[in-house]
């Protein structure tokens, strides 16, 4: 099965070393693919440099967070010249029953162009971790992270998009970020 879509390179706190991520939807690589040890192909940067990472649970930190009901799985980059050739992002850890106001971002590529469009929140569920959003988004979009303008960080990731409505769909990765810090659930 061949599955596209999009993801971001993060770096966090793990056991208070810092460790490098690559972030995505968990409908785009999900446990059976890594069951398998599938690879996966991975351009970035734009100019489209390719690197084959093999989904190894027993070289790398592997989660997703279906138990949580949150679209999203991490996998850690542990080739060296990704971590020196790639800028990582960084979390945004601000309370979710804040954001309802704040202004965001989503930064995608897709059908080879590079695009970033504004937007706001229409609605947040801090219980589920989710939130409607304004942003526009192109095929290809789920995995993109998600900005809080203010700061530049990361603060969610886009999970889908729902045409007929004229608004999409993103999970905080706060959660995440706080399970990954701590070292639980890995």
């Amino acid at each position: 099965i061949c599955k596209f879509g999009s993801g971001f390179f993060i770096k966090l706190k793990f056991n208070d070393k810092q460790k490098y991520f690559l972030m995505t939807c968990e409908h785009i690589i999900n446990n059976k693919m890594i069951n398998k040890n599938e690879t996966i192909k991975i351009i970035y940067d734009c100019e489209r440099k390719i690197n084959n990472i093999k989904l190894d649970r027993k070289e790398r930190i592997i989660q997703d967070f279906k138990f949580l009901n949150i679209d999203a799985t991490i996998i850690e980059i542990i080739e060296e010249e990704i971590i020196k050739e790639v800028n990582f992002l960084s979390p945004c850890i601000t309370d979710i029953n804040e954001c309802k106001d704040k202004n965001i971002f989503i930064v995608n590529y897709s059908n080879e162009n590079l695009y970033i469009n504004n937007g706001s929140f229409i609605s947040i569920n801090p219980i589920s971790y989710q939130f409607y959003h304004s942003l526009n988004t192109n095929n290809g979009s789920s995995g993109s992270p998600i900005f809080l303008k203010d700061t530049d960080n990361v603060i969610g990731i886009h999970t889908s998009k729902f045409k007929l409505k004229n608004f999409n769909l993103g999970n905080f990765i706060y959660p995440i970020v706080s399970i990954i810090s701590n070292g639980n659930s890995l």
